[in-house]
């Protein structure tokens, strides 16, 4: 990338270091993408897809087998983190180092890793992948470092820091600052959240991993005194590449056609219950009426027995009646004897 373009981006003013605050310790959920990477040597990253984690080559390079550790609050370098039922832990398939990746004069030259998983993660509220950021950082603008600290048995963490334009950057670090693939930020001492390529992020996209020349790591093993941050933006070419995006792309429409698919089936057999309840109900609605009908008409058939009864009841009385009459008449009319 042109140094022109990459200066005349990131050119700012240096903020003051009033704003400051110490690291809060959170759960997986709120970086699920924080990966863990035990090879040679241990070093964080970050999920980018579901089968690469991103990390500094430096560590790495030369390990054939690298162990990753995603989802994890606790240190996963301390074998009684790694117990958490949240986490996972997968082994490498492949490590993928850049083919041009280089220590010259104490500088690491493209010191980016991929780490190709033996198998795709699980995906979980502790276990994301997060995407890369597709523009340039800009000074000034609040990033947030996620992860642990080098050698303490501490829970995830993350602290907000501010991004220097790159000629504070140079003043801070003169030569040991490679301003076309580097960014530094504001020093926070008391954070320590130092590890070897713990993530940068801005509005919940990747922009770096934390790193360290060989002039730092040769002095001090924390270097509490480099604020520097591998610039994830010039390799994203690269990174797609190695990751193969156009597969993956695919492969997520195809996931994507599947779950419609099995979403519309889901929603036929909702309705498929929906109508068999509304039909159960109906049906049991007209057993009632039958039954209050049924109720009815026997209510009926009473009532036209009874009115038989009483018709029969009406006629006997009117024939006795009748006959009494038809007496007390044939006795009236007999003559008295004289």
């Amino acid at each position: 990338m042109d140094k022109t373009i990459v200066r005349g981006i990131l050119i700012g003013v240096l903020v003051s270091s009033s704003f400051s605050e110490e690291s809060k310790e959170v759960t997986p959920d709120h970086f699920p993408f924080q990966a863990f990477v035990m090879a040679y040597y241990s070093t964080a990253g970050a999920l980018i897809t579901i089968e690469h984690v991103i990390t500094i080559a430096e560590p790495i390079n030369g390990s054939e087998l690298a162990t990753v550790y995603l989802g994890f609050q606790g240190d996963p370098y301390y074998e009684i983190n790694t117990r958490e039922r949240q986490g996972q832990i997968i082994r490498s398939k492949d490590i993928i180092i850049h083919s041009h990746f280089k220590n010259i004069s104490g500088k690491y030259i493209n010191n980016v890793a991929i780490v190709v998983l033996g198998h795709p993660v699980e995906l979980s509220s502790s276990v994301q992948p997060i995407d890369l950021s597709t523009v340039l950082p800009s000074p000034g603008s609040f990033a947030n470092i996620s992860g642990w600290r080098p050698k303490e048995e501490v829970k995830l963490q993350y602290l907000s820091v501010r991004l220097h334009d790159v000629d504070t950057c140079l003043y801070l670090y003169g030569t040991a600052l490679l301003q076309t693939q580097e960014l530094c930020y504001e020093e926070y001492p008391s954070s320590g959240l130092n590890l070897v390529g713990n993530p940068l992020t801005i509005n919940k996209k990747l922009i770096g991993l934390l790193t360290f020349n060989a002039m730092c790591v040769n002095t001090s093993f924390y270097c509490n005194n480099f604020h520097i941050s591998i610039n994830l933006f010039p390799f994203i070419t690269w990174i797609n590449t190695q990751i193969g995006v156009g597969a993956n792309l695919r492969k997520l429409e195809a996931l994507t056609e599947e779950n419609k698919q099995l979403t519309e089936l889901i929603h036929i057999k909702e309705l498929q219950n929906t109508t068999l309840e509304a039909i159960n109900k109906l049906n049991q609605k007209t057993n009632d009426i039958e039954r209050v009908v049924e109720q009815m008409l026997l209510v009926q058939i009473n009532d036209r027995k009874e009115n038989k009864d009483i018709i029969a009841s009406v006629k006997r009385t009117n024939e006795t009646v009748h006959n009494l009459l038809q007496r007390l008449t044939s006795i009236l009319l007999v003559p008295e004897e004289t």
